[in-house]
């Protein structure tokens, strides 16, 4: 972290004395009637600096850049259609950033992930269908040594499916707590139409200071 990021946190909390727990998006940004992976993106788009931003396609190497290039049209024209569609041809996850300051001096670190998994149901004859998961955890460090206290998460946001008539089961939500980073594991069991069984939804991230 810059040291002057650092001492900007640290003057904002002597002045404050509050602890902050970071929502997807800062709610003045966001209109109504959006999906929670829609206002997800809206920051982004916003060019907000307060929320940092890792969009990587289906290789796993960064797009950021190119993708606000290829989709900032259809979000200014509320073309989010366009947008869902390019997500599912290039995108297999984004990450979201957030970092404020925690009454005890700690810094808190909030990252939101939109997961994506294809999954295939063995019954149907090889039928895939692309389910995502929005999951948000928060570490808590020391600014000095980077040492992680704390962790809380992960919360699932919200979970959805390329296909209608989904249901999501056995969810288990999970957390491995190290000295200086912190592994988010979410899983759940996706059936469609009560008896498809496309197997667990098995996606994991990790936040460090």
């Amino acid at each position: 972290m810059k040291a002057t990021k650092l001492i900007s946190l640290l003057f904002t909390v002597l002045i404050t004395f509050t602890t902050t727990i970071s929502p997807v998006v800062a709610s003045e940004f966001v209109p109504e009637g959006l999906t929670v992976s829609q206002e997800l993106l809206v920051p982004f788009y916003e060019e907000n600096l307060d929320y940092e931003y890792s969009i990587y396609d289906k290789n796993g190497t960064d797009i950021t850049s190119s993708f606000f290039e290829a989709t900032k049209d259809f979000y200014f024209n509320n073309d989010w259609d366009s947008i869902k569609e390019y997500k599912s041809n290039y995108v297999s996850r984004i990450v979201q950033e957030h970092e404020t300051v925690a009454r005890n001096s700690d810094l808190a670190k909030t990252v939101t992930e939109e997961l994506v998994q294809m999954m295939t149901c063995p019954t149907s004859t090889g039928y895939e269908m692309e389910v995502s998961c929005v999951a948000q955890g928060t570490i808590y460090y020391n600014p000095n040594t980077f040492v992680i206290t704390q962790a809380s998460g992960p919360s699932i946001l919200s979970k959805t499916a390329s296909e209608a008539f989904v249901d999501y089961v056995n969810t288990i939500p999970s957390k491995t707590i190290n000295t200086y980073s912190v592994t988010f594991r979410v899983c759940f069991d996706v059936i469609r139409l009560g008896v498809e069984d496309f197997g667990r939804f098995d996606q994991s991230f990790t936040v460090s200071p």
